[in-house]
C-alpha cells in the first residue's frame, strides 16, 4: 500500500483527522461549509492514493449502480434527492467511511489504528460532557436540531455545537460500538490503561444515547450492553450457546405481555417516570394492553404506513419522491425501489463482509453482534449520514483490531 509521501509522512493519518473534524462538533462548527466539503473530499483523492486496490474491488460495480440510479432521480426532479442533498453527501459518506477503514486496517499500522480510535473516544468524552450541560440548561436541545436546520437556524445549531453539544445523528450511530466497547472491556489480557479508556468510551455512548431523547437509540444502546456483557468473549459453542440462551430470553419477554408491561415500568422508573422517555413508554404500555396505536407511537406507524404504500406502488422503480421518512432501509426502497436499493444493499453487506474478514477472528461474533443492532436501527429510524457510515465501517472495525492488539 502507498501510504507515505514526503518526509516519510503516513498520508493515511488524514483519515482519523477527517473523522475527528466531522463528527467532533466543537471543531466542525468553527469551518466554514465550503471548507467541509474540500477536507472531505480531499480524503477520496487520499484514498486514491494510498489504496487504489479498494477502487478495483467487484463491489464497486454495485455502488457504481446506486450512483447512476441517485443520478437519475436527480436528474428527473426528485425532491428527496435535491433537497437532502443526498447525491452528493451519501455517495461520499458511503465511499469515504468504506475506504478509510479498509486503508487503516489493511495499513497493519498499530499507531494508526491507535490514534483513530482513541482520538474518537476522548472525542465522545468531550461530546457527552457538553451534551449533558446543554441538555441541562435548554432540555431537549439536541432532538431541535433537525427542525432548527429545517428552518434555517443555522447559528443557533452552531451555538450549541460551539458548547460542545453533539450532532443528533451521533447517538444513534453508537450502537454499532457499544458491544465492542463491552467485548474489550471483557479482555483481561488488555492493560489496565486501555480498558479504562473502553469503559469511558461506554459510559460516554450511553450518556449520549440518553441526553439525545431517543427511546430507540438508548434501548438499543442498552440492549448492546446487556448482550455484551452476557455473551462469553471465547470463541465456540459456549459463545454460541450463550447467545442462544439470550435470544431466547428475549423472545420470551416480547412475547408476553405482562413481562412486556413489567420491563417497560423498570424502564420508565430507571428514567425518572416523566419527560420525552416516560411519554414513548406511555404510549406502548396501551399498544400493548389495548392494541391501539396512540401519541409518538401512532405517528411512527403512519409513516411508516406511508413508506410501504410508496414501495407498493412502485417496488421496482421507486416513487421518486420524499416517503415516511422513519426508516433508513424502507425509504431506500420506496423512493428508488429495487433499481437502487439492491445495489445499495450490496455495496452495504460487501463493505461489511471485507471488514469481517480482515478483523481478528476472536471479535467476530461481537462484530456481527454489531451489525445486527445497527441493522434494527436503520430499519427502525432513518439515520442515514455521516456518523451512521462512520461508526459502522470504519470505527467499529479499528475497534475489533484495537482491542486485540496488544505490545509484543
Amino acid at each position: 500500500m502507498r501510504s507515505k509521501l514526503f518526509g516519510g509522512i503516513n498520508i493515511l493519518y488524514y483519515f482519523p483527522v477527517v473523522i475527528i473534524i466531522f463528527t467532533f462538533t466543537l471543531l466542525y462548527a468553527w469551518i466554514p461549509p465550503l471548507k467541509n466539503m474540500v477536507l472531505l473530499y480531499l480524503g477520496l483523492v487520499v484514498g486514491i492514493i494510498a489504496s487504489r486496490r479498494y477502487y478495483q474491488r467487484p463491489m464497486m460495480i454495485a455502488f457504481l449502480i446506486y450512483v447512476i440510479v441517485l443520478f437519475l432521480n436527480l436528474y428527473t426532479g426528485d425532491s428527496w434527492i435535491s433537497s437532502n442533498n443526498v447525491f452528493s453527501k451519501e455517495i461520499t459518506n458511503l465511499l469515504l467511511t468504506g475506504l478509510m477503514s479498509y486503508a487503516i486496517i489493511t495499513s497493519k499500522d498499530s499507531k494508526l489504528i491507535k490514534f483513530t480510535v482513541v482520538s474518537f473516544i476522548l472525542m465522545l468524552i468531550v461530546n457527552a460532557i457538553g451534551t449533558a450541560i446543554v441538555e441541562t440548561i435548554v432540555p431537549g436541545s439536541i432532538r431541535t436540531l433537525e427542525q432548527m436546520r429545517h428552518q434555517g437556524d443555522e447559528h443557533t445549531i452552531l451555538l450549541y455545537f460551539r458548547f460542545g453539544m453533539a450532532n443528533y445523528a451521533l447517538p444513534s450511530a453508537l450502537v454499532s460500538v457499544i458491544p465492542m466497547f463491552v467485548l474489550g472491556v471483557k479482555i483481561n489480557k488488555n492493560s489496565k490503561q486501555k480498558r479504562l479508556l473502553l469503559i469511558a468510551g461506554l459510559v460516554a455512548s450511553l450518556m449520549l444515547t440518553y441526553f439525545s431523547g431517543s427511546t430507540t437509540a438508548f434501548i438499543l444502546g442498552i440492549l448492546g450492553t446487556i448482550v455484551g456483557v452476557f455473551v462469553t468473549p471465547k470463541t465456540g459453542r459456549r459463545q454460541l450457546a450463550s447467545l442462544a440462551v439470550l435470544g431466547l430470553v428475549f423472545a420470551f419477554i416480547l412475547s408476553n405481555d405482562q413481562l412486556m408491561l413489567s420491563s417497560l415500568n423498570t424502564f420508565d422508573g430507571w428514567v425518572g417516570n416523566e419527560g420525552y422517555f416516560h411519554n414513548k413508554v406511555s404510549d406502548f404500555e396501551e399498544l400493548i394492553m389495548y392494541g391501539e396505536a396512540t401519541g409518538s407511537v401512532e405517528g411512527r406507524q403512519d409513516l411508516y404506513m406511508e413508506t410501504w404504500n410508496a414501495i407498493k406502488q412502485n417496488p421496482f422503480l421507486g416513487v421518486n419522491s420524499p416517503t415516511g421518512g422513519h426508516s433508513l432501509l424502507l425509504d431506500h426502497w420506496g423512493c428508488l425501489g429495487l433499481v437502487g436499493f439492491i445495489p445499495f444493499l450490496i455495496f452495504v453487506f460487501s463493505q461489511i463482509k471485507l471488514s469481517s474478514i480482515l478483523i481478528p477472528s476472536t471479535t467476530k461474533t461481537y462484530y456481527f453482534i454489531c451489525v445486527f443492532i445497527t441493522f434494527l436501527m436503520m430499519a427502525i429510524k432513518n439515520m442515514n449520514g455521516w456518523e451512521t457510515w462512520m461508526c459502522l465501517f470504519t470505527i467499529l472495525p479499528a475497534l475489533c483490531v484495537y482491542i486485540e492488539d496488544r505490545p509484543q
